[in-house]
């Protein structure tokens, strides 16, 4: 990886996370200023902070997930380099061809979203009114191979973009390879479980009771934290393309 200078790209999700940190925190810690003259002015003050308080959680809770979709450009050339580099075949790049992988990856992860979301939703609801937390329930396991698969199917599809598979095509091959799929996103998946602490990041230790040596162990923490998490999904595409390197070529059209 060094040889080849994969890990200068990990700049991008590194300042990507910060971004979505940052306006996660902006969200939350916004306070919406209105005249209040009347109940219609009250109501719009209440969905107003609601939207804002949604958005903010959403925004904090699945900002590696975001980090991802925003990636699909990256991820693409990443995964285009590291086949060049194990086969020698070169692919011109064109604007053109270059917007539509990115529409279409971009069409799958949402595709992929949407999907692990209806599935996810009752066993969620299940852990919440029997066990209380989503962590401490015997069905955790399970969530996360749901939300692994989904994102090993994101990953090998950047590959079968390339390959110039149709997104009907692409659905069928990772089913036929659902270990595959399940192999690289469930390493992916576990690895996005770090827990970033944006407070810290961004010098606010309000939540924390420490001295200033304290704060500035807990900041070394969390930027080596975030530093690993950048690296997490340039491994997972380089991961990705390697093994469909040794997938059969039957199973993709030449």
């Amino acid at each position: 990886m060094l040889r080849h200078g994969f890990f200068f790209y990990a700049i991008v999700p590194f300042f990507l996370l910060i971004a979505v940190g940052y306006f996660s925190r902006q969200l939350e810690a916004h306070v919406f200023h209105s005249e209040i003259s009347n109940l219609n002015d009250v109501y719009w003050y209440i969905l107003t902070l609601l939207f804002e308080l949604l958005i903010s959680v959403f925004l904090t809770k699945n900002a590696g997930y975001i980090v991802f979709v925003l990636l699909s450009p990256l991820m693409t050339y990443l995964s285009s380099k590291t086949e060049h580099i194990m086969t020698g075949k070169q692919y011109p790049f064109e604007w053109e061809q270059f917007w539509k992988d990115m529409l279409r990856a971009v069409r799958i992860l949402v595709r992929n979203l949407v999907w692990q979301y209806v599935i996810l939703t009752p066993l969620i609801l299940i852990s919440l009114i029997f066990w209380g937390e989503l962590n401490e329930s015997p069905i955790y396991p399970i969530v996360l191979l749901v939300i692994g698969y989904y994102c090993g199917f994101s990953l090998l599809d950047y590959i079968n973009e390339r390959r110039q598979l149709s997104v009907e095509d692409s659905i069928r091959f990772v089913r036929r390879h659902r270990g595959l799929a399940l192999s690289i996103g469930v390493v992916f998946i576990v690895l996005l479980q770090i827990k970033l602490d944006f407070n810290v990041l961004f010098f606010d230790f309000s939540q924390h009771d420490t001295g200033f040596f304290g704060a500035a162990w807990l900041f070394v923490k969390e930027v080596f934290a975030l530093g690993f998490l950048s690296l997490v999904p340039i491994l997972s595409i380089i991961a990705a393309t390697l093994a469909m390197h040794q997938v059969n070529t039957t199973d993709t059209p030449s």
